[in-house]
């Protein structure tokens, strides 16, 4: 079971449908699978793919990953995108639901080799989860946004 709550993952799966333009009537399909499969990406695009075929296609995932050097961007590799922004953004939602317990959080690079344009200058930098920071600057919302955040304690904080 994720440690991802229902209403973390909605939130991060309706944002990127929204901005991919997925079609009304593939997103159930593909929200149920994603959240069954959060913790295997692998076996959740194979799913994907299994449901909604080879075939599939979505200019905005095609353009972005054409503009990245993708050569063919086939269903799988637009799947796979799709999912990793999906599952990345649910977990940075987590995290700040969680601030009660760790009040500060720290930004930092991805593991892509992307260059994100919203936090690069900001990397390792720690502010508090309630900083207007979070609102100005989302972490994980941009397509070209890999950056992760990592909890940090009020003790660990003030050593």
């Amino acid at each position: 079971m994720s440690m991802t709550n229902k209403d973390d993952f909605n939130q991060a799966f309706e944002h990127f449908a929204d901005m991919f333009e997925i079609p009304k009537g593939e997103r159930s399909k593909m929200k149920k699978i994603l959240f069954t499969h959060i913790n295997e990406k692998r076996t959740a695009i194979k799913s994907l793919l299994d449901e909604l075929g080879n075939q599939w296609n979505n200019a905005k995932l095609q353009e972005i990953l054409i503009k990245r050097g993708e050569r063919s961007p086939y269903a799988k590799e637009q799947l796979g995108l799709f999912s990793s922004k999906v599952i990345s953004l649910s977990y940075t939602n987590r995290m700040f639901r969680d601030a009660h317990l760790m009040p500060y959080q720290k930004i930092e690079r991805g593991s892509s080799n992307i260059e994100c344009p919203i936090h690069t200058q900001y990397h390792g930098d720690v502010f508090e989860v309630d900083s207007d920071f979070w609102r100005v600057h989302p972490v994980g919302q941009h397509v070209d946004c890999y950056c992760s955040v990592r909890t940090i304690s009020k003790s660990e904080y003030n050593n």
